[in-house]
Formats: C-alpha cells, sequence, structure tokens
C-alpha cells in the first residue's frame, strides 16, 4: 500500500495543501510553524478514520495482489464514501505483532524512553510474534510501544526453548536419540541491525531470566541504558521496527533527526529501508542533508499560508531553478527547512565567525539562523540568487547575508533591499582588538597585580607594535583586492562568431584577445600599481603613527588577534569567549556595530 496523493483544508496553520504522484520516499520539509506537524497529525487521523473529515483527502495504490483482491481494485480514493469504508474494513483488520502487512507504522517526534518494567511469565510462553494485537496499536507513540518491543523479545528467546524443549521431547517418545539442532537464534536480525547502527558494538544475547539487555564494545559487556541518549533512540526504532516487520507499509516519520548526530540519523534511515519489502516512508524533517539526499524522491516544501499560493505545497527537485542557485552560494535546497530568517555568514572561517556572531547576538534575534556560507564569491552569487529565487514568497523564509570588510564590495546600488551587509571594520575579530574589553578579561582571570594584561595602556601598545608587524601585508591585500576587481576575468568571447570558417574566428580570437592584453596591461601599470602601494602604504602607516582608532578597524585583526593571544596565558578561542562575556561590562558598547545591523535585518 502507498500513498498516491494527499490533501488537506483549513487544518490550521494550513489553509490548502495538495501533493500527487508521490514515491516511495515523501520528505515534508520547511522551518517551523508552518504546519508540518499538522499534516502528520492529519495522514495519521485520516487512515485511523478513512472518509471521515472531507477535509483531508488521500489516495492509495495497492502494491500487492493481496491489496487488490481485498479491495476489488488497484487505488482507493477517501473522498468515495464506499471506497473510504472498504480502506477503513481493511486497515482495522486484525494484525499480528510480528507480521504488519499493509498497514501504518507511527514514529512521532516524543520519543523519549521510559523504564522498561520486569516481564512476568506464565508456565507456558506463546510466540509474541503471532499474537493478535490491536489494530491501532502501531498508530501509538514509540514510547508507548517501547516496554512491548523489549517484553516481546525476551519472550521470543523463551519461547523458542520451549518449543524445543516440545520438540525433544516428543521425539525422544517417538524412539528418536538425537534431534537436529538447525534452529538459528531467533533475534539474528535484531544483533546485525544493532551492529549495522552502532558499528563496534555487538548485541549480546537476551537473558530473558534476569531480563537484561547488554552489548559488547572493546571487549567490554555494559548494559543498553550505558548507550548515549541517541543510540538507545535509534536502537528502540530500529527493534520496535524488526518486531513488525512491515511490508507493503506506510511509515509515518515526524523528524528522524531529532536528537541524533548526522551519520547516526543516516545510518536509521538506511537501516529502516533495508528491512521489509515495499514500505513507504513519509517524513517530517528540518534537516538539510536528508532533504538534499531525497531530492530523486518526493520533497515537499510546505509554504507559509500567507504567500498567496492556492497550494501551501511546493514540490522540490534537484535540478530546478532554486536548487541550482542555492548552490552557487554553497547550499542546497535544504537550507530552505531551518528557518524563517536565514543569514549567511561569509568567511574563510565563517563557521567559526557563526559562533562568534551567535554569542554577540545572544537572545536577542532569536529568530535568526546563522548558516555559514563560502568565501567572496558567495557575495556575487548572494545577489544573483537573491534577484531570480531567494525574494520570491513562496519560500516564507527571508534569505540575508553578512560579510567582513574584506569583500571591499560597494553596497551602493544594492539589489537586496538591504539584506547583504558588509562590516565596516575588515575582519570579525577587529572587534576583539579594544584595550580595555581586554584589560577586563584578564582582571577576571585573576590576573597577578602589576601585570601587563590588566593595564589598558600597555595592551593597546603591544596591539600597536603587532600591527605594524602586519602594515606591509595589510597594503599588500588591499591593493591586490583592488587590481583584482579591476582588471576581472579575462573576456575572450568574441563578437559576431556566427556562421563563420576556421580562419575567420581565429582571427576573432585574436582580435579579443589583444584587446583584453591591452585592458589589463594598462590596469597593471608598473606605476600605476607603484602609486597604488606607496598611497596605500603611507594611508595606513598614518594609523599606526598617530595611533588613530582607524588602525583597529583597517589592518587584518585575525592575524592581530592571534599573535597577541600567543602572548597570554589563554588561546585565542577562550580570548574571544571571555571576551564576549566581558564587553558588556565596558562602555561604549564594541559589538554596537553589528547588533545594529542584526537589528536592520530585523526590520525587513
Amino acid at each position: 500500500m502507498k500513498l498516491e496523493s494527499y490533501s488537506v483544508k483549513g487544518a490550521k496553520p494550513i489553509e490548502a495543501f495538495s501533493v500527487e504522484g508521490l514515491f516511495e520516499t515523501v520528505v515534508l520539509a520547511g522551518p517551523n510553524g508552518v504546519g508540518k506537524t499538522t499534516l502528520m497529525v492529519q495522514l495519521l487521523n485520516l487512515f485511523q478514520n478513512p472518509g471521515g473529515l472531507p477535509s483531508i483527502i488521500a489516495k492509495v495504490r495497492a502494491t500487492n495482489q493481496e491489496e487488490v483482491a481485498a479491495w476489488g481494485q488497484h487505488t482507493l480514493q477517501t473522498s468515495i464514501p464506499a471506497e473510504a469504508a472498504k480502506l477503513r474494513a481493511f486497515l482495522q483488520r486484525q494484525q499480528k505483532r510480528g507480521q504488519l502487512r499493509s498497514s501504518v507504522l507511527n514514529f512521532d517526534s516524543a520519543r523519549q524512553l521510559e523504564q522498561v518494567q520486569p516481564y512476568n511469565f506464565n508456565w507456558e510462553s506463546a510466540d509474541p510474534l503471532q499474537e493478535n494485537i490491536g489494530w491501532n496499536t502501531v498508530y501509538q507513540p514509540l514510547r508507548g510501544r517501547f516496554q512491548d518491543t523489549i517484553h516481546s523479545l525476551y519472550r521470543k528467546v523463551r519461547s523458542q526453548k520451549e518449543e524445543i524443549s516440545k520438540r525433544a521431547l516428543l521425539l525422544k517418545e517417538s524412539g528418536e536419540k538425537s534431534m537436529p539442532l538447525d534452529f538459528q537464534y531467533p533475534l539474528e536480525k535484531f544483533e546485525d541491525a544493532f551492529t549495522k547502527l552502532l558499528p563496534g558494538k555487538t548485541l549480546e544475547k537476551l537473558n530473558e531470566r534476569s531480563q537484561t539487555v547488554s552489548f559488547k564494545t572493546n571487549g567490554t559487556v555494559l548494559p543498553l541504558t550505558s548507550l548515549s541518549s541517541g543510540e538507545r533512540e535509534v536502537v528502540s526504532i530500529v527493534f520496535d521496527f524488526l518486531l513488525r516487520d512491515p511490508k507493503d507499509c506506510i511509515i509515518i516519520f515526524d523528524e528522524p533527526e531529532l536528537h541524533l548526530h548526522p551519520e547516526l540519523s543516516y545510518r536509521l534511515l538506511r537501516t529502516l529501508r533495508d528491512i521489509g519489502e515495499r514500505n513507504q516512508f513519509i517524513l517530517s524533517t528540518h534537516s538539510p542533508d536528508i532533504i538534499t539526499a531525497s531530492l530523486d524522491q518526493s520533497v515537499v516544501f510546505v509554504a507559509p499560508p500567507n504567500t498567496g499560493r492556492p497550494n501551501q505545497a511546493v514540490q522540490l527537485r534537484e535540478d530546478d531553478e532554486a536548487s541550482k542557485v542555492l548552490h552557487l552560494i554553497g547550499q542546497s535546497i535544504g537550507v530552505i527547512s531551518l528557518g524563517k530568517k536565514i543569514v549567511l555568514i561569509e568567511g574563510i572561517s565563517s563557521s567559526l565567525d557563526k559562533q562568534t556572531y551567535g554569542s554577540i547576538v545572544g537572545s536577542e534575534h532569536p529568530e535568526f539562523v546563522l548558516v555559514p556560507t563560502g568565501g567572496k564569491e558567495s557575495i556575487h552569487s548572494f545577489v544573483k540568487a537573491f534577484e531570480t529565487v531567494l525574494n520570491k514568497t513562496v519560500w516564507g523564509v527571508d534569505f540575508f547575508m553578512l560579510c567582513d570588510g574584506d569583500c571591499m564590495t560597494s553596497t551602493s546600488g544594492d539589489k537586496t533591499g538591504g539584506r547583504l551587509k558588509i562590516l565596516p571594520r575588515y575582519h570579525v575579530e577587529n572587534y576583539f582588538l579594544n584595550e580595555n574589553v581586554i584589560a577586563r578579561v584578564f582582571e577576571q582571570l585573576d590576573e597577578p597585580k602589576g601585570s601587563w594584561l590588566c593595564d589598558p595602556v600597555k595592551i593597546r601598545a603591544e596591539l600597536l607594535t603587532i600591527a605594524k608587524d602586519f602594515l606591509s601585508y595589510a597594503v599588500a591585500l588591499h591593493v591586490a583586492h583592488r587590481l583584482r576587481n579591476a582588471t576581472g576575468n579575462a573576456d575572450l568571447m568574441p563578437q559576431e562568431c556566427h556562421c563563420v570558417d576556421v580562419a575567420k574566428l581565429e582571427s576573432l580570437f585574436d582580435v579579443q584577445r589583444d584587446s583584453e592584453v591591452k585592458r589589463i596591461s594598462s590596469t597593471l601599470d608598473t606605476n600605476i600599481v607603484r602609486e597604488l602601494v606607496r598611497t596605500d602604504f603611507a594611508r595606513l602607516s598614518n594609523f599606526i603613527i598617530y595611533d588613530s582608532d582607524e588602525w583597529q578597524k583597517q589592518i587584518p585583526g585575525k592575524p592581530i588577534l592571534k599573535k597577541f593571544a600567543s602572548k597570554t596565558p589563554i588561546d585565542v578561542a577562550t580570548l574571544k569567549r571571555l571576551y564576549i562575556k566581558a564587553a558588556p561590562t565596558v562602555t561604549p558598547d564594541i559589538f554596537q556595530e553589528i547588533r545594529e545591523i542584526f537589528k536592520q535585518f530585523g526590520k525587513l
């Protein structure tokens, strides 16, 4: 059984959502608050009572002949009462605990596990996998099923032992002296899945008498409770899945990445897909990795209700315009699921800058999600991306970009409506060169009395000395960047090259090449380059000679801070962390310019 189409109306915040032609994996993506959980809940409600609400409609297609025989047709549409009744009767039939067929299996996002109580064995233990369970058991939250799963494993081991004992007695009574020992350990598939999920760890044989579940790692046997919370969660999901042995089922899975390391969530989904046959997975997720990896299947972005679209479902493809443009700024289409306000952080160490900006802004702007992106080439790509894709209200996501001052790109004529901002200082580290804040950091570290690290005047003198060492480096960066912008990329594409022979084409290239060589040679004229170097060297030298605050802004702060930290008892990362903590105790606010940028973003 496979969900082929699904539509919902009037289930706030969903106004109108409709998708069709769904594949074996369906991913619902989008930021918080757009209604992904509502769609999952409504889907569960629909399967528990097909046709019960006319505002929720689905079409399911048979994936085996047993379904076709039971329905008398290949598809069922819940908007047709007779077909909804067929689906209802079919889904509410009795099922065996270990043979879930043509049904629905729910994994909700509330997966915190409770302590398992001991199971009280009877004299005889029936095979738990062959027992009938309530038709809606598998719709219930996973947490409520976990104890039943573990108890079933104990009971399965016990029931096999009893079955072997009965067989041995019957054979002895019939005169046999031996019996074949070709039976398998009943939980072998659980052991295999455990090792696939958690490489380097192996599941120990269950002891139904002591009722303990243990595993071995590096030769040491440990209880299952010693696994990390994420590891315990994936084990419980997979064990529940294996116990049901679903085939031709629809698996509804809310936020599979929740609490999990990306690699662990990847192994979880891979393991689940390897279990059973012809199952369809419907996932709600914020994970860019899961979204991007599923683009060859059905990825549906849930747009906010206020976009003016008649349908909040936007189906995504790997080769569509949005994916191509986002790749230009170093992102996958999955980034749209992270939040409603995304700030791309440009820079070579953008991932570290993200932490820095996050600490500076703190809780002032919880609506922003900071995302590291590529280098300076991302700036021009961002402008193009904004013009073609990111400004479309269909996403319900606002994109912004914050760059270090070293990008030296003018924002005059900005086509992004103020969503591209450039720091007034060369690096974000230039904000960490304030002598008063640094002195406060070391005062709070109980630096010995009289230490130069507690004296703002001595700290500034040391920073100024270090800055002198980087003067020529700073000039080289400035001049090289200006010349790079002036020369640009060589454009050898000739004009009027249609319908010409090879000789003419060669001639056209010669003309274009000569033109480009002349342009670049003129820009890189020795006298012009020397004058740029002299002018910039004099400009930056004056900042240092007169100890103007400008040297703290325009000479690259990253190497200055790193060299300064090497002269102190703490590393640069610790210095930055303590600096951010101490900054509010010093006036004026050293990070005011950064806070103002985020405030402006917030108004857009």
